[in-house]
């Protein structure tokens, strides 16, 4: 498929991506910068060549909100982040499902891979933060004790360290805060020294 070209505006910083009949709700680049995913309201998502502007894949989803799409560091798979409690590794490729991420029990706001790509991390309305293996969609591990629900959860370069943040109670001490945590570290604990190695 090679979608319409780019349309060619007298500002030459700026290139705009044509093809969407509808809303364009969400946008990621791959890891390497040159792919660009789109999900629009035509029920669409799309892959665009940076670069040329063109549109190089098209496949027909169900209308869905999608919060945000998260590559994997090789751009072979992503997870897109729809308004519910799924989570699916999908091929870039074929956008066929590889694997499904069954746990959580609420909305799934932010999915993460880590640096290698071996491991997911997603935090939920259900107040939880749950760490996946990629290549098989077991869950790792499981962090609770949250008293709100997970925000936003990211990872350090080197994938040691894990930041999460929650919707405080503005009546809590300490709102508008969030937490660092150290994986295998004494304030954490997560992952087993052998995990660290495997995942990390």
């Amino acid at each position: 498929m090679t979608g319409l070209p780019p349309l060619v505006i007298p500002d030459p910083t700026r290139m705009l991506f044509r093809g969407h009949k509808n809303y364009v709700l969400n946008v990621a680049f791959s890891i390497d910068g040159k792919l660009i995913v789109s999900k629009s309201d035509d029920d669409t998502e799309r892959t665009w060549d940076v670069y040329t502007g063109r549109e190089i894949g098209c496949v027909k989803k169900p209308a869905y909100f999608m919060r945000s799409i998260a590559f994997s560091p090789n751009g072979k798979l992503i997870v897109p982040i729809p308004h519910d409690n799924t989570v699916q590794i999908l091929s870039l490729e074929t956008r066929k499902t590889t694997i499904f991420l069954k746990g959580h029990m609420d909305l799934v706001f932010q999915v993460i891979f880590s640096p290698c790509g071996r491991m997911i991390v997603s935090g939920s309305r259900d107040c939880t933060v749950r760490i996946w293996n990629v290549e098989t969609g077991e869950e790792i591990k499981k962090l609770e004790g949250y008293r709100r629900e997970v925000c936003c959860v990211a990872l350090s370069p080197n994938g040691r360290k894990l930041t999460v943040s929650t919707h405080n109670d503005p009546s809590e001490h300490n709102k508008y805060t969030f937490t660092v945590l150290d994986f295998g570290g004494p304030n954490l604990g997560t992952l087993s020294p052998e995990e660290v190695e495997l995942y990390i």
